[in-house]
């Protein structure tokens, strides 16, 4: 996998970010795991949905990873408290 970090590399973070912005990545962070996974069972899921996690093998508390820093849209930039 590559990665296009020239984009980010000199992007100064001056701000940390609420908490309504954090559990909004955090829930994208979910949904994006979930279909790089398991693309065939998730891959009409959309924000704001919820899937049944009981029932295959991948628990919540399995998904592990945490957002530290949001770089786009620009104006929502900043570091995740």
């Amino acid at each position: 996998m590559k990665l296009n970090t020239h984009r980010v590399k000199n992007i100064r973070v001056n701000s940390y970010i609420d908490e309504k912005k954090l559990k909004l990545s955090q829930e994208y962070f979910v949904l994006a795991f979930l279909k790089y996974m398991f693309p065939s069972k998730y891959k009409d899921l959309l924000h704001g949905d919820r899937p049944d996690l009981q029932g295959g093998n991948v628990k919540l508390e399995d998904i592990e990873g945490k957002v530290w820093a949001v770089l786009s849209p620009s104006d929502h930039r900043g570091l995740v408290k």
